[in-house]
């Protein structure tokens, strides 16, 4: 299992369009991938899930995943996190 943590730093927080970003990198790949938030956790690859964290500015996340291609799975949302969030 890989796991990633990240603040967010995006003024409003993870909203519907990096949420669709990230729902779109995380269907790419067959490992499990969640997120966690507040002690809450979804499946990356459902949108509605993803939106139900509600994350906001300041929020630490977790992205993990488990699976075949996790290297490559957190490594792609990472780099996207990172640079959008």
């Amino acid at each position: 299992m890989k796991s990633f943590h990240y603040r967010v730093a995006a003024e409003h927080g993870i909203h519907a369009r990096p949420a669709g970003a990230l729902t779109k990198i995380a269907k790419k790949y067959a490992s499990q991938i969640t997120m966690c938030c507040a002690q809450r956790i979804c499946d990356m690859k459902r949108l509605v899930s993803l939106m139900k964290l509600e994350v906001k500015q300041g929020e630490e996340i977790t992205i993990s995943a488990q699976g075949p291609d996790e290297d490559q799975a957190v490594a792609e949302l990472a780099a996207y996190i990172q640079t959008h969030l």
